[in-house]
């Protein structure tokens, strides 16, 4: 008789709540459709960790790679297991360079976008893979002309003159640096940190930047840019839409700094600050739109549009590579153009009128996002990854 495997899922305690409720999705699914043993430690939950680096486990799949960077005897504590270990990580590289520099000969990095899996095996010089974020279903069914949500923003805010201020006390020189760089990404949005990075340095300074030089400064800056370039495009984004009449519901902490910064008085509305996973997709249920702002998915695709299409509801979003590739414009997705962005919301505003169009493109999404978008492919993936990339 075949032995049965054995899958371990290692999950610690997480700012995002998303990824606790995606565990949960990704446990049920190996239990009802594997024929593994399924187990599952959490660092937020159990009140006593085991050993299970002592104990025979086939697969076990870390995520955001947590404890990769516990190290005994100048080894991570995974590399005394005889068995392949995956670390999924969610945020930029940069975000978990330890981890990622701890990664050992029986262990893979798969990140959310490919452009970030690149960096790892580029940069870094680890094995890294690209497993995109899925979905959850909550519910799709209610029609596009019953939903009570015109344009859902799912998200904290973080005021772009707070994080200056952070800029500010750093060393001229430093500051200008980084400043340019940031401006690089908002003058072309299409870039990378990576690209943006080399171009400052190209253009400004008539430098070519080394790979060590360029982890440095990813591992050092790279927060702190992802932080103001993200909210940046978030407040232009909100704002366009609220100019073009649009009426806006947004949910997570410091929307209510963005209303007094810029004196709205009408079409926006808080719905929470503090809004459990749960409760996100059920008001994503309830929305005609979901408005999607990443851009630093480059190749990948954020939770908010998978999550957006299998609830029935119509992403606007911004283009990746894998949502081009993959989602037409008009067809089962909105894009806008940071290029144009005045003007793609104006010719979006048009849709917004037409519940027929919505309901439309929202059947479409789901169909093809029930097929590409679920825990299903996810785990399909994971299995490729475990038997074709150790």
């Amino acid at each position: 008789m075949e032995k049965v495997k054995r899958f371990l899922i290692f999950e610690g305690i997480s700012q995002y709540g998303a990824l606790h409720v995606m565990m949960d999705k990704l446990e049920q699914y190996l239990k009802n459709n594997t024929h593994m043993e399924i187990n599952r430690i959490s660092t937020e939950t159990d009140d006593i960790i085991p050993e299970f680096w002592k104990e025979n486990y086939d697969y076990i799949f870390v995520v955001q790679a947590i404890w990769f960077e516990n190290i005994i005897n100048n080894k991570s504590i995974y590399e005394y297991m005889d068995t392949k270990i995956l670390g999924w990580i969610v945020d930029p590289p940069y975000f978990h360079t330890k981890r990622i520099d701890s990664s050992g000969e029986n262990m893979i990095i798969a990140c959310v976008d490919e452009g970030d899996t690149y960096n790892v095996k580029k940069i870094y010089k680890k094995k890294a893979e690209t497993l995109h974020l899925f979905g959850i279903e909550f519910d799709h069914k209610k029609r596009i002309s019953d939903r009570k949500i015109e344009v859902f923003v799912p998200g904290s805010y973080y005021c772009v003159e707070e994080i200056d201020t952070q800029l500010q006390k750093s060393p001229d020189i430093l500051k200008n640096l980084i400043q340019s760089v940031i401006n690089k990404m908002i003058f072309d949005c299409n870039q990378t940190l990576t690209d943006a990075i080399r171009s400052v340095y190209k253009d400004e300074y008539d430098l070519e930047i080394s790979t060590q030089q360029l982890y440095e400064f990813m591992t050092d800056f790279g927060r702190i840019i992802d932080k103001y370039y993200r909210n940046y495009l978030r407040e232009k984004c909100v704002l366009s839409i609220l100019a073009n009449d649009i009426n806006i519901t947004v949910c997570g902490m410091g929307w209510d700094k963005f209303k007094e910064k810029n004196n709205i008085t009408k079409n926006f509305e808080i719905l929470d600050t503090n809004m459990s996973y749960l409760d996100v997709l059920k008001a994503i249920s309830d929305s005609k739109v979901v408005l999607n702002v990443s851009p630093f998915f480059i190749e990948g695709i954020h939770d908010r549009v998978s999550n957006a299409m299998l609830n029935g509801a119509v992403s606007l979003s911004d283009r990746s590579g894998f949502l081009t590739e993959n989602f037409n414009d008009r067809e089962e997705i909105l894009y806008y153009s940071w290029n144009r962005l005045d003007a793609s919301i104006k010719s979006i505003k048009k849709y917004l009128s037409d519940d027929d169009k919505l309901q439309n493109i929202a059947d479409r999404a789901y169909l093809k996002a029930n097929d590409k978008l679920t825990v299903k492919e996810f785990s399909n993936n994971i299995k490729n990854i475990f038997e074709n990339s150790f």
